[in-house]
């Protein structure tokens, strides 16, 4: 081999990104038997894979961008800016069969949190009217240009669904968002879609800095600095959390929870725990 050839592919590898594991995958005996027989298996379908070949697209210039107004605003306002920070959840065929619906059903909808709407439109043909709030300025500049109905606060029991897609972690008021969102589902039938990133590390983002939040959940064993597994962070938060304010656990899975990536990254992934929740009755 020449020196040539030796310092080209070293010159390549130096190009080449990371590409970070996907899970989908749990140890089924590691979670209480009564969370067993809600377990939903996915895997890595064809819209997923065509995300990820779109979100591994060179956009140097616009992450260069970003990092640059970091210094003055927070990430979520600075991607909603140079148009980055979009994300992957789950298929529209994955969201569909998870929540029992198909497209065309109608129903009412409310997306808490949307950022640029992406996931949004994943779940938008499942209903007939579609209502997103959001705090970030730019990230609302960017759901009504794909058309999305911007409200302050939701409709009280106006909704057949309440999407909160990795919010919860990032919201200064988690128990009392939770309790809130009850009031917002139809009485009876309405469900909770809820993300959460697991093992769970919360923070606020307060214009360019982190802070805790105010309120903090029962996650004793499932925090970062824990370091539990994927299946004991789910039981915690669905044992000492969802069920102690009232909710029924319908399904759940585990799906990666994607980012677009960067000059060094592929894409990003964190570990996502996707339930759908019901009040209980009582």
């Amino acid at each position: 081999m020449s020196a040539r050839t030796v310092l080209l592919d070293n010159r390549i590898k130096k190009r080449a990104r990371s590409r970070p594991p996907i899970r989908y995958e749990i140890v089924l005996e590691r979670v209480p038997e009564v969370l067993r027989r809600t377990f939903v298996q996915w895997g890595l379908d064809e819209e997923t894979e065509a995300w990820l070949q779109h979100a591994s697209r060179d956009r140097v210039l616009a992450h260069c961008m970003g990092a640059f107004l970091r210094r003055f605003c927070s990430r979520t306002t600075a991607n909603g800016i140079v148009g980055r920070g979009g994300m992957h959840v789950f298929s529209s065929q994955q969201v569909g069969h998870i929540l029992e619906r198909r497209a065309g059903q109608g129903g009412a909808l409310l997306d808490i949190g949307a950022g640029d709407g992406g996931v949004t439109a994943k779940l938008a043909p499942l209903f007939s009217t579609v209502d997103v709030t959001e705090t970030s300025l730019s990230m609302r500049y960017r759901l009504k240009k794909r058309g999305f109905t911007v409200v302050e606060k939701g409709r009280r029991g106006a909704y057949d669904v309440v999407a909160c897609l990795n919010v919860l972690d990032r919201c200064d008021e988690p128990v009392s968002l939770l309790l809130e969102v009850k009031e917002l589902l139809r009485p009876g039938t309405g469900l909770l879609l809820l993300a959460v990133v697991l093992p769970w590390c919360p923070f606020v983002e307060h214009g360019t800095r982190q802070r805790a939040p105010s309120q903090q959940l029962p996650m004793d064993g499932a925090r970062c600095r824990d370091k539990p597994t994927f299946e004991k962070a789910v039981s915690v938060f669905l044992t000492s959390v969802a069920k102690p304010l009232g909710f029924e656990v319908l399904a759940w899975t585990r799906t990666p929870y994607l980012c677009e990536g960067s000059p060094s990254h592929d894409y990003y992934v964190l570990d996502d725990l996707l339930v759908v929740l019901k009040p209980d009755s009582s």
